[in-house]
């Protein structure tokens, strides 16, 4: 379908998805990151590295991920501006950037998909969303979801709803690695030593999450099940209700929502 792949930006989703194409897809397959030194991250890469744009670089009838920061947009869009054709197609995983803005910042009216994958692609658990533009074709659609799917579940939704996703699973990763955090130092507090309190913690989250994939229940009636009556289980939760913890994960989950938004407006 395309007869070259650019990945634009090879932070950590970038190096993620530069790891993953040539396992996937026999393209060209280029890197362009000019904010990056070289590195051992960088070496162990099995594509094409420049550190900026050349006038030989065609990028007609091809894919470009965009994985910039959203600071960053405007100028790839001026290096790009009227270089893709109706056959090319651009993959933005930047928060906040809606479609139609970046329709505009590259004056391009092709297929655009907006997509919100999180880190754990890098061992392919990824909670992926996806919108795309209208004109994005059935086969386009499949050729993205093929990619995705080897990072892990792929949902496609309207865009209104993806500056949610961003606040929830794009930034999730990172609330739920307090929590393992915080449950470390906890069994530390309590006497375990470091490495023992880890592997607990690490396999309880683990556990409990695959728990409830396999299981299908919702997650109040599994808590229930392991909560004895008048029991340590119980004890502990009510001291979670009352410091609120239940409360400020649904405020994180607002507050980056309401951020990735702003950015769109930026």
């Amino acid at each position: 379908m395309f007869e070259s792949i650019y990945i634009v930006g090879l932070g950590k989703m970038g190096q993620i998805f530069a790891h993953i194409v040539p396992t996937i897809f026999n393209h060209n397959i280029v890197g362009i990151d000019p904010n990056k030194a070289p590195s051992p991250e960088l070496d162990d890469l099995k594509i094409q590295l420049e550190s900026k744009f050349k006038k030989s670089m065609s990028f007609k009838k091809s894919c470009i991920f965009l994985c910039v920061k959203p600071y960053h947009v405007s100028k790839v869009a001026k290096e790009l501006e009227g270089q893709l054709d109706k056959d090319s197609m651009l993959i933005s995983i930047v928060a906040g950037q809606s479609i139609e803005s970046l329709s505009k910042k590259f004056k391009f009216k092709g297929p655009i998909l907006r997509v919100m994958p999180n880190v754990a692609a890098q061992v392919g658990y990824s909670a992926t969303a996806i919108a795309c533009s209208e004109n994005t074709s059935k086969d386009q659609k499949k050729w993205a979801e093929k990619f995705f799917e080897h990072v892990g579940t792929v949902d496609w939704l309207d865009e209104y709803l993806m500056d949610a996703v961003t606040g929830l699973s794009g930034s999730g990763p990172a609330y739920i690695l307090m929590v393992i955090e915080a449950l470390i130092d906890g069994g530390v507090k309590m006497g375990l030593p470091r490495n023992i309190a880890t592997t607990l913690a690490t396999q309880t989250v683990r556990g409990a999450a695959q728990l409830h994939i396999e299981s299908g229940l919702h997650p109040a009636v599994l808590k229930d099940q392991v909560t004895t009556p008048a029991g340590t289980t119980i004890e502990a939760l009510h001291e979670l209700e009352r410091r609120g913890l239940r409360a400020m994960l649904i405020q994180a989950v607002e507050m980056a929502t309401k951020k990735s938004k702003k950015l769109s407006k930026k």
